[in-house]
C-alpha cells in the first residue's frame, strides 16, 4: 500500500494494515515517537467529515502538502473532547 511507504520511517509496522483498516477498533495511529510524529485520526468527537471536509485548506512546505481543517471545527473538536487541557486552552488559561 501507499501509506507504508511513506511512514517507513516512522512506524513498526508489523500488522499495521490489519489495523489501518478495523476503524471500529482503532481511531487513532500514532507513526513515530515525540516529537518526531503523526497521528492519523478515522473519527474526531464534535465534528461531521462531510461539513469539515467542505471547509479545509491546504498547507504547503516545499514538497509537503496537508489537508488541514478550519480552525472552528480544530475548536469544536477540542470542545468535544472534553480533555481538561483542551478546555482550559479554549478558556485562554495557562495549563
Amino acid at each position: 500500500m501507499k501509506y507504508r511507504l511513506k511512514f517507513t520511517k516512522f512506524a513498526y509496522l508489523n500488522d499495521i494494515d490489519s489495523r489501518f483498516l478495523n476503524t471500529e477498533a482503532f481511531d487513532v495511529f500514532t507513526f513515530g515517537r515525540p516529537p518526531v510524529s503523526i497521528e492519523l485520526l478515522t473519527k474526531v468527537k464534535g465534528l461531521v467529515f462531510n461539513e469539515t471536509f467542505e471547509s479545509f485548506f491546504n498547507y504547503e512546505d516545499g514538497d509537503l502538502k496537508v489537508r488541514v481543517i478550519h480552525l472552528n471545527h480544530l475548536i469544536a473538536a477540542k470542545d468535544a473532547s472534553g480533555r481538561l487541557q483542551d478546555i482550559k486552552k479554549l478558556r485562554g488559561e495557562q495549563s
